[in-house]
């Protein structure tokens, strides 16, 4: 079973040229945390990759970090067209999983339908003091 980051570092090999500490500290702290059920976003381009995760269970606050992913995926997909989108699925502790090439506007996709379970997310009562 390989783990997702090991994925990572195979579909980035040749193509990730510059700032490869995006890729072997940043994104490997990141996986080093994957649990099962936790999904993502990576992206890899030739400068650089840029990732977010969608931890489950997913913290009400954390909703903002998602748009403001959303509209970096806007601004990456402008400025290098020829970047490789991935989405990641967590099938077992350890960051084990699966990582699935897509297009841009599918790791869009991928995003609001996370960001769609959330909102979606029943919210438990307030308790008001008596």
């Amino acid at each position: 079973m390989t783990t997702i980051f090991a994925k990572m570092l195979i579909a980035a090999e040749g193509f990730l040229t510059a700032y490869r500490s995006d890729l072997t500290e940043h994104d490997a702290a990141c996986c080093a945390k994957l649990k099962a059920g936790d999904a993502g976003v990576w992206i890899c381009r030739p400068s650089g990759t840029s990732m977010i995760t969608f931890p489950t269970p997913f913290a009400e606050a954390e909703i903002n970090q998602l748009a403001a992913f959303q509209s970096n995926m806007i601004h990456v997909h402008a400025i290098h067209p020829g970047a490789h989108w991935y989405t990641f699925t967590v099938t077992q502790d350890g960051g084990i999983g699966h990582l699935t090439p897509v297009s841009a506007t599918g790791a869009m996709l991928f995003t609001a339908k996370r960001i769609e379970e959330v909102n979606r997310r029943p919210i438990a009562p307030v308790r008001l003091a008596a």
